[in-house]
């Protein structure tokens, strides 16, 4: 994000930030896969609420 402070041109932070956003996508999806398919059938549901609670109260 200190990159951010030193673009001058308008287009190039736009992509910057684009490509940025895309990449946290990419990685919370991955994340979510992993947490789905680790956890057995019997408690997919109670893993993935754990997984979503500690993920996001951070």
């Amino acid at each position: 994000m200190l990159a951010l402070a030193f673009v001058r041109h308008f287009w190039l932070l736009n992509a910057f930030i684009f490509f940025t956003g895309f990449s946290w996508i990419a990685v919370l999806s991955t994340l979510n896969l992993g947490a789905q398919r680790s956890a057995a059938k019997w408690v997919k549901a109670r893993a993935l609420a754990v997984y979503l609670t500690v993920f996001l109260a951070q």
